[in-house]
């Protein structure tokens, strides 16, 4: 582990300095990465919030997921209502 006050190779307090140093800690599971990726596949725009809070991302990206999850469920809300409207016009059901 390097010390971050004079970036010497150290263990846990720097032979240099004399500065103790912690480890870092782990991330919790739902800022990690793959864990979002997988609940934006799955919750689309539900997840949105999961995706803005991770500090892995950056505002670039997470601008550009934000419109790819957004446009997909927009188009994915016109096919179905699309397809409930063919549906019912084959059944002869009133809308």
């Amino acid at each position: 582990m390097l010390c971050p006050y004079c970036a010497k190779q150290t263990p846990l307090q720097c032979q240099a300095c004399g500065k103790t140093i912690e480890e870092p800690k782990p991330v919790p599971w739902y800022f990690k990465k793959s864990t979002t990726i997988l609940a934006l596949s799955c919750l689309l725009a539900f997840a949105l919030p999961l995706l803005w809070f991770n500090p892995a991302f950056r505002l670039r990206a997470k601008i550009i997921i934000t419109l790819i999850v957004l446009s997909f469920s927009w188009y994915l809300m016109l096919a179905i209502n699309t397809l409930y409207i063919k549906l019912n016009q084959i059944m002869n059901l009133p809308l």
